[in-house]
């Protein structure tokens, strides 16, 4: 979510809010944590000052619903490149869905950490978003991904599997996998066993939330390291349609409702 802070709780006086950079009229962004699942759809919420960053102040209007759609996705990247994969330097990565909402933060966030190829597959028609994002595109609706991989890597196949996609996707991927790779389905209730009873590392990323890792966050949106894309943006009343939407797993980086519209 994004918005602006019009209070707080009794347990946080001026001075603190004031420390964190959270007085009110500031505009911020954050998300909930995993063990609340009250959701942020609403025009008001109440929400922890520790699942908060501010907005720099620089920040136009019209650029709000990237930082709405900025917590979520990039703490799930964090959460994937640095605790669930742990990529290091010189590995070859494959990333499933390039262009969706966590898929574009976890190009650049894998480049950080030092991967030396970076393969993304998505649609035809975004490969040029995929080049852009520093990563070599893979059109699956016009080859073989699985081939194009063994091509640009010569036969070896990849170190690291970052799997948004899962359901069509996962297990092939394990064949794409070099000696010692591992790989990370996004999905939390994703079925791991298949890796697992071939010997393959596989894991389910848990985000972790923080100030910290927000900060990190507002930087690299600062920096223009982490060009996250919003490509919808429907009012409040269409949120049923665009979870439907999401449910057919092609939409462009992220959908953000706008509770004001």
């Amino acid at each position: 979510m994004a918005g602006t802070v019009i209070g707080a709780g009794s347990g946080l006086d001026e001075a603190e809010l004031g420390s964190r950079g959270l007085t009110v009229g500031t505009r911020v962004f954050g998300m909930r944590g995993p063990s609340d699942s009250r959701g942020v759809a609403a025009e008001v919420i109440a929400i922890s000052a520790d699942d908060l960053a501010p907005i720099p102040g620089e920040t136009a209007e019209e650029d709000l619903p990237r930082w709405a759609g900025l917590a979520l996705v990039g703490l799930t990247a964090i959460a994937v490149v640095q605790d669930t994969a742990r990529i290091a330097e010189h590995e070859t990565v494959l990333i499933h869905g390039g262009t969706g909402g966590v898929g574009q933060p976890l190009i650049p966030m894998a480049l950080e950490a030092g991967a030396s190829q970076v393969l993304a597959t998505g649609r035809a028609a975004n490969a040029e978003r995929i080049q852009e994002l520093g990563a070599t595109p893979i059109p699956y609706d016009t080859s073989d991904w699985g081939e194009e991989v063994q091509r640009l890597t010569d036969g070896r196949g990849v170190d690291v599997v970052l799997d948004t996609h899962y359901h069509s996707t996962f297990l092939p991927s394990l064949d794409q996998l070099a000696d010692g790779g591992r790989i990370v389905a996004l999905p939390s209730l994703a079925d791991l066993s298949p890796a697992l009873e071939r010997g393959i590392e596989a894991r389910v990323p848990s985000i972790v939330p923080g100030r910290d890792r927000l900060d990190r966050l507002a930087q690299g949106i600062r920096s223009g390291r982490y060009p996250l894309e919003v490509s919808e943006v429907p009012p409040l009343a269409q949120i049923a349609e665009a979870h439907r939407r999401l449910e057919e797993g092609h939409t462009r980086g992220k959908l953000v409702l706008d509770v004001r519209a």
